[in-house]
């Protein structure tokens, strides 16, 4: 809808190959109301003709644009649209300019046809003549040496054939393209090779960094390659075992590559090639790698082997799922007594997976866990096993009599009534006497004799613990001078006694915690009773303390021997053929004689 203004024709100036500057002027009627709403302009362009498609390039208030990125002699026709409201709008005239011609756009990089180890045969193809016929083109190249350009062919053509070049040689070229109003800028440079050998083997990678789930790898380019060979590698890696064959892991000209992602301790086959424009070399020597392990998992939470008793407890525990990729070295058990999380002991260190954890107070709580250590090093802790050890329940006691002369600081106490099951464990109160008063004593005894020394407070109380065997030791001839004396086993800690009964008296032969014992020193035509007793070990202020049970039954051992009959021993056997060869020689030595 049109309204009381006008816009004059459009003018063109300052116009460019490239460019142009495009004013317009807006008149409007006093008398309209209108024109006094804001105007805004479109500004549209066409290079298809006058009734061609047009494209709006600007839309705003100003009255002056500059037109860009234009085509050299090419035609365009300008339109300005006024707009005042969303009802009014008025078209002016079109005006129509022409750009001037130059120069031809820069050609596109020449290209490879075919080549040898002496020629490179090269085309290439036109670009815009911007307003003038292209009547020529200019190849340039660095004549091998990667210095500056130099004019390699003049001319009309399209293709040239280089000649007399190096073998195995890198060349660079560029061209440009010329009419009547100039020389076009050159186009990029194009990089192409002669023809040359096969690359050489390369070295095997070798290793320059193991991680736990990577592995870094260098090598060197192949030996007596041609300066100008533009080299790349493949590296191919395979996961030993795996039967999946060689991939390749890294593709290019670095020297050097880190894979990543891969298993721990776990071994890797690699080898390379080297490329070059002739192809492929041969792989080099294959190498194995191998991934580095970690530190192993924790074991699992130990438990209570066996029975809990008052003053030992035996632990075991697990090896852990994960030991890292590596073997285990040894194991080490913590302990934390009456709830002190935070004061841990070491208890024991070994490759051993129980430990027998003694000398315990009865009644009380210990908390235990386990770590385990490789070559590459130590796990976390376990979960806590949290035991209690049972409190001992006084057994029914009366007063011992008193077995021999107290000594001033030391009483001896018989203990009776031994106990069925071959241990006893009771408890015992010793009570210092006044003035010529006798010691009261408790004790329900085991027909053990115990000494207890250094009465220095008004009472004492102590624990006392002995073992006895019931039945009496087995023997093994072994052979004519050796015996094997075995005997039932109590449980641990125990040490033992063995005695031998010979007309001389009574003699210990062994003393230790063995069940079995070998003995030799025989006499023959002797009788000889062996009989062994159990004992336990404890520590007092005064060192080791020793409590023993009673002896077993004796086992009688003979070496006695039985005399073969006449004509039937060994020794007569021997004593005939004996006779026989001194009869056969004196008749020898007779006929010698003789003769």
């Amino acid at each position: 809808k049109s309204c009381c203004f006008s816009i004059e024709k459009p003018i063109v100036s300052d116009i460019q190959t490239r460019s142009a500057v495009i004013s317009w002027k807006l008149h409007g009627s006093k008398k309209c109301n209108h024109t006094k709403s804001p105007v805004t302009f479109e500004l549209a362009i066409s290079n298809s003709g006058k009734n061609g498609n047009y494209k709006n390039l600007y839309i705003g208030d100003g009255v002056t644009f500059t037109l860009l990125d234009l085509q050299p002699s090419m035609a365009y026709f300008v339109r300005i649209t006024t707009i005042r409201g969303s009802a009014h709008r008025t078209v002016s005239e079109l005006v129509s300019f022409t750009t001037p011609g130059c120069e031809p756009d820069p050609p596109p990089a020449p290209k490879l046809i075919n080549r040898s180890k002496s020629s490179l045969n090269l085309q290439w193809k036109g670009s815009n003549d911007n307003g003038s016929k292209i009547n020529g083109f200019l190849l340039e190249w660095d004549e091998g040496k990667g210095e500056d350009f130099k004019s390699c062919y003049m001319g009309t053509m399209k293709q040239y054939k280089i000649l007399k070049l190096n073998a195995s040689t890198k060349y660079s070229f560029r061209i440009a393209a010329k009419n009547n109003f100039g020389l076009s800028d050159f186009s990029e440079i194009a990089v192409f090779h002669t023809s040359g050998t096969m690359p050489p083997t390369p070295l095997p990678p070798k290793l320059k960094e193991a991680g736990i789930c990577y592995l870094s790898l260098e090598w060197c380019a192949p030996t007596n390659t041609s300066p100008n060979d533009s080299l790349t590698y493949v590296l191919e890696m395979e996961e030993e075992g795996s039967g999946l064959g060689f991939k390749p892991k890294y593709n290019g000209e670095d020297l050097s590559c880190t894979i990543r992602n891969l298993q721990r301790s776990t071994t890797y086959k690699f080898r390379i090639f080297a490329y070059t424009l002739e192809g492929r070399s041969n792989p080099s020597g294959e190498v194995k790698y191998t991934t580095c392990p970690d530190k192993p998992g924790s074991p699992k939470k130990p438990y209570i082997k066996g029975k809990i008793y008052a003053h030992r407890v035996k632990i075991g525990w697990e090896p852990p799922q994960d030991n890292g990729g590596t073997y285990i070295s040894s194991y080490s058990l913590e302990v934390s007594e009456n709830s002190d999380v935070n004061s841990w002991k070491i208890i024991y260190n070994g490759t051993t997976k129980e430990f027998l954890y003694d000398h315990l107070q009865p009644g009380n709580t210990y908390k235990l866990r386990v770590f385990c250590t490789s070559p590459i090093g130590q796990s976390q802790p376990s979960d806590i096993l949290t035991t209690q050890t049972p409190n001992l329940s006084p057994a029914s006691c009366h007063l011992p009599p008193l077995n021999g002369a107290a000594k001033t600081r030391e009483n001896n106490i018989k203990c009776d009534n031994p106990p069925t099951n071959g241990n006893l464990e009771a408890f015992a109160n010793v009570k210092k006497a006044e003035g010529n008063q006798d010691d009261k004593r408790r004790h329900p005894g085991s027909k053990v004799r115990c000494t207890v020394s250094k009465l220095i407070s008004e009472e004492s109380s102590f624990w006392l613990k002995a073992n006895s065997l019931s039945l009496a030791p087995k023997l093994q001839h072994v052979n004519s001078n050796t015996c094997e004396v075995k005997w039932e086993s109590l449980e641990p800690p125990i040490v033992y006694n063995l005695q031998i009964i010979t007309d001389k008296g009574t003699d210990l032969i062994y003393k230790g915690p063995n069940t079995s014992f070998s003995f030799s020193k025989f006499v023959t035509n002797s009788h000889y009773r062996f009989k062994v007793c159990a004992g336990r070990q404890y520590h007092t202020s005064d060192g080791i303390q020793e409590l023993w049970g009673p002896y077993s039954p004796s086992t009688l051992f003979s070496t006695h021997k039985q005399h073969p009959g006449p004509g039937k021993g060994s020794e007569g056997k021997g004593g005939n053929r004996f006779a026989l060869v001194a009869i056969l020689c004196a008749v020898v030595i007779q006929y010698f004689l003789i003769n």
